[in-house]
């Protein structure tokens, strides 16, 4: 475990090759860089993929993180009114908009295949956040080394499910559980001195609650620490301050006689920076009668010292957005660190506490000589130290103001889209997930400021409507990754993120627009052009059709359609070695079935190449039965391949590769040319010859189906 004040936080997100391949990582957070700059999918994503943030290795192409993300689960769990102007990540990334609270949680949760990592700590998902603030984490690694308990991680994710509500994804709930049943399997080492919990606000039980409730009964307060960016507004209403001191001293902390350190935001670089703190909140805490003789208020550097700045590298100011609270006594100690301000909303002081801010944080106890701030301290401001007891309105500067939320269709859980990738054109469902939703509308954009509504269905008993999207819709919402929601009297409107469903994911296009041509894929799997260079490729060919410039891709003519079977033959070797060795992890193997460098997607542009009348039926047929045969007899590397020994995720992933295949041999076989070819006797010899009995039945029934409509 390392608890720390940070920066970069981006350190911890870097991967090390001792710690295995990534299967996934789960996010949440309230702010959300996506432009200015496009921190979240050119630093942060390249950095945990291993492909380089910007400070490492410079511009990663997107092309290549889109690639990367299709191979692993990423989901990102944000606070709804974050995106309600637009904007959401890669549509390779689950976005699950919580708009019920505000969502407040900074997490960060890495599933390595030998090593779990969840980050709590009170960074966004920004620049400032991993780059630049004054932040604070807890960093807990469950491994085989571990001496955390598997049961913290068990305990958080029950509890991160339950705050999400019902917008959490198959997919997300499914990754979760994977990274919890992994840590289950490595047993912690005995570890004294402390005890370690995750505890949630914006529920029930408030989380000044769980701070007081953990101090021992009858033991005395000898000092505590906050630090937070935001303060309570002055006002008649109670303030943490009043509820922990209160509560304290019902369990005989006596907080009055306690020493007092406030950490706050420095209002300019420098000794001298006054703290941004409300002067009329001590005086109206005075008058309640909270007057500690023993309290400071601390101005927290704006500027970085010559320590903090690696290599000589200027940095600009760095802003104070720590939140812990630090409590202790003759034996015990307690911090609370996470995402909370010391605000109402924060720590849940409301006279209905499930209406605070959702938050999460950790919760240690230990021995007062163990457990300690030391780590976490941030630099102060030594000249602008303000002394609670005989402070005035000219030392403290103005505090910033707590968040504003602007309007969110709470009502709407998630909005998914089923696509057919392999359909001329591409056809899809929108699906609508609701709960007692008043009258809304829909729309999509055809222009900017230009909305067309879509027509969807009745919401269902389960609380599910859809839609049927046609060609120009898919490709609109595919480039914007939203649609318009408008509702409520008067009329409000957001910005709603869309999800593509799980099954559909592995044919979405890294670059919309570009997928790879019949001479990209057997090139890559000759292995005259690497993964890499072949995305690279895609996205050039994307740039320049985006500045206007012609892109001119000559398919090879019918004339040469002898010399592109014999290059598929040649492929094939090399196909059927890319998919062996893409058999590590679930994610990875059905990618390179389904993806954009897969079979499939050859059989596709074969099929295509037909329908151009660019490959006879004959020769169409035997590339589709050879891509049959190869995927019907994939096995696993190193002599696993038994098919009774093949994992669940294996023979599932190999099954829909072979549907898939069937459906475009059902496309091709509208033609009658097709289903000719297909029946003639040493045809179906081969058929016969080469599939297993199922799949020869199964390729005929295709035909048939066709053959009979035809």
């Amino acid at each position: 475990m390392n608890i720390r004040e940070t920066p970069p936080l981006m350190d911890f997100m870097r991967p090390l090759d001792s710690e295995g391949a990534l299967q996934s990582v789960l996010l949440s957070t309230y702010g959300l860089s996506l432009s200015e700059p496009p921190f979240f999918e050119q630093d942060f994503l390249p950095t945990l993929l291993g492909l380089g943030g910007v400070r490492e290795r410079g511009y990663s192409s997107p092309a290549n993180v889109e690639r990367r993300l299709g191979q692993i689960y990423c989901g990102l769990a944000c606070d709804a009114h974050a995106l309600a102007q637009g904007g959401r990540p890669s549509l390779r990334v689950d976005v699950i908009p919580v708009g019920s609270q505000l969502h407040h949680p900074k997490i960060v949760l890495i599933h390595r295949e030998r090593l779990v990592r969840l980050v709590i700590a009170s960074a966004n998902l920004t620049h400032e956040g991993f780059r630049r603030n004054r932040e604070a984490a807890a960093v807990l690694d469950f491994d085989e080394h571990s001496n955390l308990s598997p049961q913290i991680l068990a305990d958080f994710a029950t509890q991160w499910i339950a705050h999400l509500g019902s917008g959490v994804t198959a997919g997300f709930r499914r990754a979760l559980s994977e990274a919890v049943e992994a840590a289950m399997a490595w047993k912690p080492a005995a570890v004294g001195g402390y005890s370690l919990r995750t505890v949630w606000g914006g529920g029930e039980v408030p989380l000044w609650r769980k701070i007081v409730e953990a101090w021992p009964e009858g033991e005395l307060l000898k000092e505590w620490q906050i630090c937070s960016p935001f303060w309570p507004s002055p006002g008649e209403a109670k303030t943490p301050f009043d509820v922990l001191r209160h509560e304290l001293n019902q369990r005989g902390a006596k907080v009055d006689d306690a020493k007092l350190q406030l950490f706050a935001v420095a209002d300019s670089p420098g000794v001298r920076g006054r703290p941004r703190f409300p002067f009329q909140l001590v005086e109206q805490l005075a008058q309640r009668g909270f007057n500690p003789v023993n309290a400071t208020i601390c101005p927290v550097r704006l500027d970085a010292l010559a320590s903090e700045v690696p290599d000589g590298r200027a940095e600009d100011q760095r802003q104070l957005h720590a939140k812990w609270i630090f409590l202790r006594g003759d034996r015990t100690a307690l911090m609370l660190l996470g995402s909370a301000n010391f605000t109402r909303r924060g720590l849940g002081v409301l006279p209905d506490p499930s209406k605070a801010n959702i938050e999460v944080c950790v919760l240690l106890k230990g021995a007062s000589n163990v457990l300690n701030s030391g780590n976490i301290t941030p630099p102060i401001a030594e000249d602008g130290i303000v002394k609670w007891s005989d402070c005035c309105a000219g030392n403290m500067a103005e505090p910033q103001k707590e968040i504003e939320v602007e309007p969110w269709p709470s009502f709407i859980t998630g909005i998914e889209l089923e696509l057919l990738w392999e359909a001329q054109p591409i056809t899809g469902t929108m699906r609508i997930c609701c709960v007692s939703p008043p009258a809304f509308l829909i729309a999509w954009e055809k222009g900017d400021d230009v909305f067309v509504p879509i027509n969807f269905s009745e919401v269902s008993a389960e609380g599910i409507c859809t839609a049927t999207l046609d060609a120009e819709q898919i490709s609109s919402i595919l480039v914007r990754r939203r649609v318009v929601v408008n509702w409520g009297e008067p009329q409000c409107r957001a910005y709603f993120p869309i999800n593509i469903a799980n099954d559909c994911k592995p044919g979405l296009p890294a670059v919309l627009g570009q997928h790879p041509t019949e001479q990209d894929l057997l090139a890559y799997f000759h292995g005259r052009i690497d993964e890499e260079d072949l995305m690279s490729l895609l996205f050039e060919r994307s740039r320049r059709l985006a500045v206007g410039h012609a892109v001119e891709i000559v398919p090879p003519g019918r004339e040469l359609q002898n010399y592109v079977v014999r290059e598929f033959l040649e492929g094939l070797y090399g196909m059927e070695d890319v998919l062996r060795n893409s058999a590590s992890s679930p994610r990875v193997f059905e990618q390179a079935m389904l993806g954009e460098f897969s079979p499939v997607r050859l059989a596709n542009e074969t099929q295509k190449a037909f329908a151009a009348h660019r490959r006879t039926a004959t020769a169409t047929a035997f590339q589709l039965v050879e891509l049959l045969r190869l995927i019907e007899n994939i096995s696993l590397p190193n002599g696993a391949g038994e098919k009774k020994m093949a994992p669940a995720w294996f023979i599932k992933t190999r099954e829909r590769s072979l549907e898939y295949l069937l459906s475009i041999i059902r496309v091709a076989a509208v033609r009658p040319d097709f289903c000719k070819a297909c029946t003639v006797e040493p045809f179906l010899k081969l058929v016969d010859g080469v599939l297993s009995k199922h799949t020869a039945l199964r390729f005929r029934e295709a035909i048939e189906v066709r053959k009979v409509s035809n």
